[in-house]
């Protein structure tokens, strides 16, 4: 692990001849960057200490246009790597003179079974009957997942399965408002929010159904991919349709 900090711009000059001294130490000759301010700093490390630059986006975003942005992916990154057709399309529609350089890689996920008896145990935890219709989300607790919709829309299942739970999990910094929404439209009762976990296998495999809901950016969603690969029924977004073209 190696840390520095990037400043404003999203890079400084010390941090990234201290970048490139490691990329040179360790023999490193490829770099990926994410986000833009890891591009920034990749952009002069790499150059510094002779290692190519590739990017990894997972958001349905196109390239900003600019000055800078067009010397980036014009002159320094290699390759772009995104993980849906949708989102090649959608980069090349805003960077037509990335053709040939936008490489599809889709999500990959592990396929294993948990264990005999994980749903039966997940459901007891959470006090959820066995015979109790179970919906599940997975994911980040921000704005760009769109639980609150999930919540405000929950009211309408319970009108017709009056015993039917929502189990929601993951963590983030939403958490405390969704809850005040739940008790706020008087669905507590019946949502749990189980908080970050890592044997989300048995949550699949406990759920009749799988809801993606986010509202934007969502490009190949793991969630999605993992819930289908257990034989769950998915309802997904509009807004994350886009990127499911591989499970279609």
């Amino acid at each position: 692990v190696w840390s520095a900090p990037v400043g404003r711009l999203g890079w400084r000059f010390g941090s990234a001849v201290s970048l490139a001294r490691f990329l040179r130490r360790e023999r490193v000759t490829l770099v990926i960057g994410n986000v833009g301010r890891d591009l920034r700093l990749g952009a002069v490390a790499g150059w510094l200490a002779g290692a190519a630059l590739l990017q990894r986006r997972g958001l349905m975003r196109g390239l900003r246009r600019g000055p800078l942005q067009r010397w980036l992916y014009g002159r320094v990154v290699r390759r772009v790597i995104v993980n849906s057709e949708a989102l090649r399309r959608l980069i090349l529609g805003s960077a037509p003179f990335l053709a040939g350089r936008v490489v599809l890689l889709p999500n990959a996920i592990d396929v294993a079974r948990p264990l005999a008896g994980e749903a039966a145990r997940l459901r007891t935890e959470l006090g959820i009957e066995s015979d109790a219709r179970l919906v599940g989300a997975v994911g980040r607790l921000t704005p760009m997942k769109g639980f609150e919709h999930l919540l405000a829309a929950w009211p309408l299942v319970l009108e017709r399965h009056r015993a039917a739970r929502l189990v929601i999990f993951g963590d983030g910094e939403l958490r405390s408002a969704l809850e005040q929404q739940a008790t706020g439209l008087g669905i507590s009762a019946s949502v749990s929010f189980a908080g970050f976990r890592d044997d989300v296998g048995a949550l699949y495999d406990a759920l009749d159904v799988f809801v993606l809901c986010s509202v934007r950016d969502e490009s190949m969603s793991h969630a999605a991919l993992e819930a289908m690969a257990h034989a769950r029924p998915v309802v997904v977004s509009d807004a994350a349709s886009g990127g499911l073209e591989a499970a279609l």
